[in-house]
């Protein structure tokens, strides 16, 4: 990954996100989404086009690696606004206040691990939930999660469903 990108990710610790653009011979960004440091030998990248990026990489340098495309095996819903942690330690039972931004978290949903990442683009804090879908349990998550928000003040919002494209509703207290 610190090869892929302009940023250099040799201090990024597991538990970190990093925003990672990645540019062409050109110096013009070619691709850019978050690097999640799972491992020190096991990256997340979020990004749904990057696998040919990173695929055209590997074949340019020589590289080693194995990569893999997960993005139909997750789930995302994002939590947004200034009462999303009131609302993530009321679903989870847990303390998040000391997650900071650009990290992330497992934790157990449903008998599911999921990622919890401290991230959004609101201007408020907000939490990203990435659930694995073979568990088929991501619409408990996002009916628990309405369910306990109510009493915050959440409310949905999000993208209007099309014809061309479905996109994910954002959530935000």
């Amino acid at each position: 990954m610190n090869y892929a990108t302009v940023k250099d990710l040799s201090r990024q610790q597991p538990g970190q996100i990093v925003y990672t653009p990645m540019v062409d011979d050109a110096g013009k960004v070619a691709i850019e989404g978050l690097t999640l440091k799972l491992a020190e030998d096991e990256y997340f990248f979020t990004q749904s086009a990057g696998l040919r990026w990173l695929q055209f990489l590997r074949e340019r340098s020589g590289i080693k690696v194995e990569l893999s495309d997960v993005t139909p095996d997750y789930t995302c819903y994002a939590l947004q606004g200034p009462r999303s942690t009131e609302v993530l330690e009321a679903l989870t039972g847990e303390s998040w206040r000391e997650l900071r931004f650009s990290r992330f978290r497992k934790t157990q949903l449903f008998g599911s691990e999921t990622l919890v990442a401290r991230q959004g683009v609101t201007g408020e804090v907000g939490y990203e939930f990435l659930m694995r879908t073979d568990t088929g349990r991501a619409h408990e998550l996002w009916r628990r999660l309405r369910e306990v928000g109510k009493d915050f003040g959440l409310r949905e919002l999000g993208f209007k469903r099309s014809s061309s494209a479905t996109r994910r509703p954002v959530s935000r207290p």
